[in-house]
């Protein structure tokens, strides 16, 4: 069973990180003629690190508190169980996402860099449909459960 305060802390901190990444892409994607660029690329394709290690943490999470027995050791485990049961609609999108996740988290190498940064924004929305998914989901539950809106947990 997903405790209130727990949940609402979880979900707040990864909010927080989806928010950080959308500024960042926002910044930089104004930003690409700037001769700082480079530093720039280089944050959002951090932020990106970070938002998915959250966000696959944060499935976890969800998958563990409902469901004792569903495969959550790694990554790909965790995001095979949450297409499972339609917390995410693209799992194959889901996996490109984790496989650029490694691949820049080991090494820093410009050409897959370069590579990535284009392609985090299209990434960047599959992650932001799984946090509104989310929103919608416990959103519903908390006002069955409670018998009144929690919406301030989602502002």
């Amino acid at each position: 069973m997903i405790e209130k305060e727990e949940f609402e802390n979880k979900f707040s901190n990864f909010k927080k990180t989806v928010n950080t990444l959308k500024n960042a892409i926002v910044y930089a994607k104004k930003n690409e003629n700037h001769k700082e660029f480079s530093m720039f690329k280089d944050s959002v394709i951090q932020r990106f690190e970070y938002t998915f290690e959250l966000s696959w943490k944060f499935m976890k999470y969800i998958l563990e508190k409902n469901d004792d027995e569903t495969e959550t050791r790694s990554p790909k485990q965790t995001i095979k169980s949450a297409f499972k049961i339609w917390y995410i609609d693209d799992i194959d999108k889901w996996f490109l996402i984790s496989d650029y996740r490694n691949k820049t988290s080991h090494a820093y190498q410009e050409d897959i860099a370069d590579d990535l940064y284009y392609k985090i924004p299209n990434f960047f929305e599959e992650i932001q449909k799984f946090y509104e998914s989310i929103k919608i989901k416990y959103e519903q539950w908390y006002f069955r459960q409670n018998k009144k809106s929690f919406g301030e947990v989602f502002k």
